[in-house]
């Protein structure tokens, strides 16, 4: 084949990868069509055919280890917290109806309405500020929110052990005790 085909030939096998690459989204093709594209500038400028293959070969090397290290960070496994829908984690949302493990209640959270589930078998009541621990697909988990990280806070993780079971226990006792209430009630609120 003479440098006219060759040329064509680079050229299109850099658009078939290029596709490929914008498919496929893993920045692994694209140093291939880098390649190509630059060994069909070399045919273009009559390149011999051998240099034609360095030339791809070489700058399809160069490319993999340069966009390698964008590569790692666009496919990095998880989710980066803060990025998308992500960001509402640990945010303080409000209860706009009551709230149960089904999923069924909504949580307004920064100006945006999402269905919200509670991660146990309480209530949360209409009304009620919240705290999303996580979002799964269009529904946050969410807690009760506290505004301390008292013995309440279903997420202090400084506190010990013990304190936890303690409080775990007295809750339970709390819910044997009046299982009609299914809501959260502010101690606060109870003082005479």
């Amino acid at each position: 084949m003479d440098a006219i085909s060759w040329q064509w030939i680079w050229l299109a096998l850099g658009i078939v990868l290029l596709i490929t690459e914008v498919a496929t989204t893993a920045l692994v093709v694209l140093p291939l069509a880098i390649g190509a594209f630059a060994a069909a500038i070399v045919a273009f400028f009559g390149g011999p055919v051998d240099l034609q293959f360095v030339v791809a070969a070489a700058v399809s090397v160069v490319s993999f280890a340069g966009i390698r290290p964008l590569a790692k960070r666009v496919n990095k496994a998880g989710q980066v917290e803060g990025i998308g829908a992500h960001r509402l984690t640990n945010s303080r949302g409000v209860a706009i109806t009551d709230i149960d493990r089904s999923g069924t209640g909504m949580v307004q959270i920064e100006g945006e309405q999402w269905h919200g589930a509670t991660v146990d078998d309480h209530c949360i009541a209409e009304g009620s500020a919240v705290r999303i621990l996580r979002v799964e697909g269009s529904k946050v988990m969410v807690v009760p929110y506290v505004e301390s990280t008292g013995l309440d806070d279903p997420l202090a993780t400084d506190r010990p052990s013990g304190q936890a079971n303690e409080q775990a226990s007295d809750s339970e006792q709390a819910s044997d005790s009046d299982s009609d209430d299914v809501t959260m009630r502010d101690p606060d609120e109870e003082k005479p």
